[in-house]
């Protein structure tokens, strides 16, 4: 059997799967001393009898020695159901299934006596938790319900390359992976030994955690198995006290109940210590992993020479001050902050979430409750009035003014809310705004129309592309995007914004709330946001990149090492402030060679806060893509976009923005560290052609995206509609493209000249406007 041919076991078939629930299956007519060569015998019907036969007969003497204390006949039944046919399509395995997603019961009845001694081998055998893979044939949009159960065996394997591309007919591959915690490992028992095949049982609950695109007419749909709603298999059996219940465990409690009772059956344990590939050492050290790279990162930056630049990123994890004296340093700049420095977060749990507080004392109290919203109110007012009470200079903060306070009762919508005392509900954006504060300070009001801008325009952008998202080019030129519009891709309302937005309120909340640049902060709100929808517009991580799930899950699995290593209780590493345990812990969560649009997506807030001081707002746009993509390319990519955004918070004109030389007159502001050549070719104007058909492409790839960002901003005729319009309809990564868009374009064109129509229907946008001003005077306060 050719390789072509095993892998076509590994798919799942849409238009083949029930659309309704199915009834349970029962075994209570079923004899418990049928063999295998009876079970088989009760279908001749279904399945070629010379054939059947003949593989019973490969299938027992194959499997005389069995293991996990299955019967010969048991181990029989699963080698059996791997097995295929040369004269026709009509495999075993898929003659079963077919039989198991009819509605017809009675069609099932010939093969319950085989598929009692099926599954009771499969009982046998561990659940595995590990992540698999298998291809899907058909619409992208099939998982955008809540959850899919499967009504048949799915078989999977462990081995991504065992699965050969293959185009369905809307000429578009799509790869399932599945985070599975039920897979039962056939390796053994299985007549292709070298598939590495891991199967999922009828019943099987899989949720849609992300769908991401790695190459042209490649796409990856990432699946998580829950706990089942559905009682496939009404069983009978016997089982001996070894065997595992047929059922889903969607927590370690679980397994802990079960495995208790086998007394043979390790406990899996979360701690127990791996080896690092990356370190080469195990990862009970984390200070010790990947210690090459996270030491090259750590050399302050003046002693680091251009052309070693992919070693520049400093990786401190001190309150922003320190930070900014050692990004001020390398430009030649040694003033340090005047003597305000940023408090680590001071953490405390509540029933209802997590508050993080400032140590330092404030004098003053912002406005709060029904007074922000009034005051909220009346400057919108004013501002889509076009009114300038402030003038184009600003009104600086004197000293007299009052200081905002970061009293805790004050701050905590900056953190993971919940509606519920078991934090199953956490509380959205929309549901968080009207409780939020202002800081009563007067605020530029050139600069906070920009700040608007950018964090605004970035979630239009995001928005207008949500509901087309994966569609290919040709697709938009046929049906091409005019307006925001609801469903689509992820069934949203007009107006909602997905990940790109979410993070990057992730990373502008722990800029407010932790007075400056923390990264660990940082990673453990993105971490809050894909395990409990915080900042999510719909409560739940619906939309995440494979880069960024692979980052926050190394992530996590450093902070339980970490928690391990330094005697922490692990319910309290999202709460760590201890600055010198922060210092040790490694941000730095993806591979090298990850190069991803996901960290440009988010970067809006670095910029916009820090936009005072050039060089730390470059550095810091770097380093915030680069804890979860670990491409050169990716801090270049930031660094340079960053400064844009800083140069047009300063005001400068959009020819200056798009000068070929812009980098060349600034480069005091990237402390004099070269770009990557793919970079510095986008900063030279590669990006000014015609469009798609000379190249620009709205790919996942950052090269191509910050590509495709400048193209539209550059060929927008100065309307930031037709910009983002223009972005969407380039077709693919749709969000991403418009929302890295719309947060240089919404910076330029400021927030009151953003379309009217399309600001109607922006979700939470008071939220936005309310943090945007926080953005303004946090990063004020902490660069003074």
């Amino acid at each position: 059997m050719s390789r072509a041919g095993v892998s076509n076991r590994f798919v799942i078939v849409a238009k083949e799967e029930p659309t309704e629930s199915l009834s349970p299956i029962e075994f209570d007519e079923v004899s418990d001393l049928v063999s295998i060569d009876e079970a088989v015998n009760l279908i001749p019907r279904d399945v070629p009898t010379r054939n059947i036969n003949s593989m019973l007969y490969e299938a027992k003497h194959k499997m005389g020695q069995t293991s996990h204390d299955l019967t010969s006949d048991e181990s029989a039944a699963i080698h059996l159901y791997t097995m295929e046919w040369l004269e026709d399509n009509n495999y075993f395995y898929k003659l079963l299934n077919e039989k198991l997603r009819s509605k017809q019961r009675k069609d099932l009845k010939p093969w319950l006596s085989y598929l009692k001694i099926f599954l009771t081998g499969l009982h046998k055998l561990p659940s595995i938790q590990k992540n698999v893979w298998c291809r899907f044939h058909g619409n992208l949009d099939y998982f955008n319900k809540k959850n899919v159960t499967l009504w048949s065996f799915i078989l999977c394997t462990t081995a991504r390359e065992s699965i050969e591309p293959c185009l369905d007919e809307s000429d578009k591959c799509i790869l399932l992976s599945i985070e599975c915690i039920s897979g039962k490992d056939i390796k053994s028992y299985s007549k292709y030994v070298d598939e590495n095949e891991i199967l999922l049982v009828p019943g099987t609950c899989l949720t849609l955690r992300a769908v991401s695109g790695e190459a042209d007419g490649l796409y990856i749909i990432h699946l998580q198995e829950t706990n089942s709603p559905h009682q496939l298999f009404k069983l009978p059996f016997n089982l001996s006290p070894t065997t595992i219940d047929m059922r889903v465990y969607n927590t370690r409690e679980d397994f802990k109940s079960i495995f208790s009772k086998s007394p043979n059956v390790p406990v899996p344990s979360p701690d127990k210590t791996r080896t690092d590939p990356a370190a080469g050492t195990t990862q009970s050290d984390v200070g010790n992993n990947r210690a090459a790279s996270s030491s090259r990162k750590r050399k302050s930056v003046e002693s680091v020479t251009n052309d070693r630049k992919e070693d520049q990123v400093t990786t401190s994890n001190n309150p922003c001050t320190n930070q900014m004296t050692e990004a001020r340093a390398s430009s030649g700049k040694m003033r340090p902050p005047s003597g305000k420095q940023s408090s680590v977060p001071v953490i405390e749990e509540t029933e209802t979430g997590i508050r993080k507080t400032s140590a330092r004392t404030n004098n003053a109290q912002p406005v709060a409750g029904k007074a922000a919203d009034q005051a909220e109110t009346s400057s919108e007012t004013k501002d889509t009035k076009g009114e300038n009470d402030i003038g184009s200079n600003g009104v600086s903060d004197n000293d007299d003014s009052p200081e905002c306070s970061s009293h805790e009762d004050n701050s905590t919508w900056f953190d993971v809310q919940f509606h519920d005392n078991k934090q199953t509900k956490v509380k959205k954006p929309d549901e968080l705004q009207n409780a939020m504060n202002v800081p009563d300070v007067s605020i530029n009001r050139e600069i906070l129309n920009r700040i608007r801008g950018s964090m605004t325009g970035m979630a239009l952008g995001d928005a207008l592309g949500a509901h087309v998202e994966f569609r290919p080019h040709q697709f938009l030129v046929n049906n091409p995007v005019k307006d925001l519009e609801s469903g689509g891709t992820w069934g949203l309302t007009k107006g909602q914004f997905t990940d790109d937005t979410s993070m990057a309120l992730c990373l502008a909340n722990s800029l407010v709330a932790c007075h400056g640049f923390n990264t660990y902060d940082q990673l453990v709100r993105y971490k809050w946001w894909h395990k409990f929808g915080y900042m999510s517009a719909t409560g739940h991580c619906f939309d995440i990149g494979a880069a960024t799930s692979n980052s926050l899950r190394e992530f996590e699995r450093r902070q339980n090492i970490f928690a391990k290593k330094f005697s922490i209780p692990l319910t309290n590493m999202d709460r760590l402030s201890d600055s010198e345990l922060l210092q040790q812990f490694n941000v730095y969560c993806s591979e090298e060679g990850v190069a991803g649009n996901g960290a440009l997506m988010r970067l809006a807030p670095v910029p916009l806060f820090f936009y005072r001081d050039p060089p730390v707002a470059v550095e810091y746009s770097g380093v915030s893509g680069h804890i979860t993509h670990g491409d050169i390319k990716v801090y270049d990519a930031c660094r340079y976009y960053g400064a844009l955004i800083v140069a047009a918070l300063q005001g400068y004109k959009k020819e200056q923005l798009l000068d070929d030389n812009f980098y060349q007159k600034h480069k005091e502001w990237f402390s004099k560290k070269k770009l990557h050549p793919d970079i510095e070719s986008i900063s030279k104007g590669s990006y000014k052609k015609n469009g798609y058909d000379a190249g620009i492409r709205g790919k996942g790839y950052i090269v191509n995206a910050l590509e495709a960002a400048l193209w539209a901003f550059w060929s927008d005729g100065n309307s930031f509609e037709t910009g983002a319009l223009a972005a969407v309809n380039l077709g693919d990564d749709t969000d991403t493209t418009a929302a890295i868009y719309g947060q240089l374009a919404g910076a330029h064109y400021g927030y009151q000249k953003l379309p009217k129509r399309w600001l109607q229907h922006a979700y939470a946008k008071k939220f936005m406007h309310k943090l945007s001003k926080w953005i303004a005077f946090e990063g004020d306060r902490c660069q003074k």
